[in-house]
């Protein structure tokens, strides 16, 4: 890859040379697949058969957990939770379970909206560095290497691969080293938001932060009053991810 020189932090008017996108319900939302695809958890217990206020205490507690490392699986770590609570489960059970909680999300990643993929295009058109910076455990991701989305960046930082989440600022540092070591000044972050992200992006100086909306606004997975919060930790906001061209400097 192409190495750029590392620019100077304090220069807040570089031209932009990179843009750094959150994946999920940001590139790609497993909603538009199907609506209800944000209820994973429910899913998951109900293919178990077990108590889905309890699962979803579980996994709430477990997901830094699950975003850090690839080993023990995803299905490992259910199958041991399983075990643990006094209703073990098979292989097949879990396998089952997993299935029908992301196949949204593969089908998400293999088949990005048209939009996407125009605008990265796009992007890579104007000789800039692009690279996703996701937190995501190692199933959701599972179709990653098979996305059209893999081929039109030069770097992806999974936290499951890179053991670093967001909004920890190594995280941050990580993908932009990655993409030649360019200034977070020089560099637009975009994102849906989660996981404090976008504050985490001025802090650290990105410029400029972009909130994206569009997903979230009808897929049940943020309120109306979260959507607006959202909106004011970013310098801009946008319904389609073409949207951002208009931002660039």
């Amino acid at each position: 890859m192409y190495q750029r020189p590392l620019l100077g932090a304090m220069n807040t008017t570089l031209a932009t040379q990179a843009v750094v996108f959150d994946l999920f319900h940001t590139l790609v939302t497993p909603e538009a697949v199907h609506a209800n695809a944000y209820l994973r958890t429910s899913r998951m217990a109900a293919a178990l058969r077990l108590d889905a206020a309890d699962f979803e205490r579980w996994w709430v507690d477990s997901k830094d957990e699950r975003n850090r490392a690839r080993s023990p699986t995803v299905a490992d770590r259910i199958a041991q939770y399983c075990t643990r609570i006094g209703r073990p489960r098979t292989v097949g059970d879990v396998e089952a379970a997993l299935f029908a909680a992301d196949r949204y999300h593969d089908v998400a990643i293999q088949f990005p909206p048209s939009e996407v993929l125009g605008a990265l295009a796009q992007l890579r058109k104007r000789k800039l560095q692009v690279g996703i910076l996701s937190n995501a455990d190692e199933h959701e991701v599972r179709a990653w290497p098979d996305s059209p989305i893999a081929r039109l960046v030069d770097a992806a930082s999974i936290s499951v691969d890179s053991g670093l989440v967001k909004p920890e600022p190594a995280a941050y540092r990580g993908i932009l080293a990655a993409l030649g070591g360019v200034s977070p000044s020089a560099t637009m972050y975009v994102g849906d938001g989660e996981s404090g992200e976008l504050v985490a992006a001025k802090q650290l100086g990105f410029q400029p932060v972009v909130f994206m909306r569009g997903f979230v606004t009808g897929n049940g997975f943020q309120t109306p009053a979260n959507i607006q919060q959202l909106s004011t930790q970013a310098d801009h906001t946008i319904d389609r991810i073409d949207e951002t061209l208009q931002y660039l400097r």
